[in-house]
């Protein structure tokens, strides 16, 4: 499966993307990621991971970002010259692939989607398309007409 980009990562920011899953592992958790894109890269750099409250009415099984937080933190980004370079969510009962309902509510086709799970059954061990992290498996897409791309993780150690 060919690689749309490459989402670049620190290992404090994978650290803070885990962390959040994990303390409210019965429920999706959702997020934005802050960065700077290299188009001609394909490298979405993050640079700042934020928590977004999610609001949905069936928290174990949906994500629906809070509207006013979602839109304070994108102007804060754009003030600090970042883009929103990424969004995730946990599936705190599923595979760290894209369901149906992720891929058709997807509404920012050049953003990468991280996807959290700790219990991905579903997958291989050896599924090139995943990070493999305590215990939780992570991928990360981008969505656009209907479809899902991979893209791949990198992570890096912070100087």
């Amino acid at each position: 499966m060919a690689k749309s980009c490459v989402i670049q990562l620190s290992s404090q920011q994978l650290k803070q993307l885990l962390e959040h899953a994990k303390n409210e592992a019965k429920y999706e958790v959702c997020g934005l990621i802050g960065g700077y894109w290299k188009p001609y890269d394909r490298l979405a750099i993050a640079a700042q991971v934020e928590e977004v409250p999610n609001v949905a009415d069936d928290r174990r099984n949906q994500y629906r970002m809070d509207e006013q937080v979602q839109v304070k933190l994108m102007s804060r980004f754009g003030a600090r010259g970042m883009e929103l370079v990424g969004i995730y969510h946990s599936h705190p009962n599923g595979p760290a692939y894209p369901s149906p309902t992720d891929i058709a509510e997807a509404t920012y086709p050049d953003t990468v989607y991280l996807i959290l799970s700790p219990y991905d059954q579903q997958s291989s061990e050896n599924d090139p398309t995943l990070l493999m992290e305590n215990e939780y498996r992570i991928g990360a897409w981008r969505m656009r007409r209907g479809k899902a791309t991979t893209v791949e993780i990198v992570v890096v150690e912070e100087n």
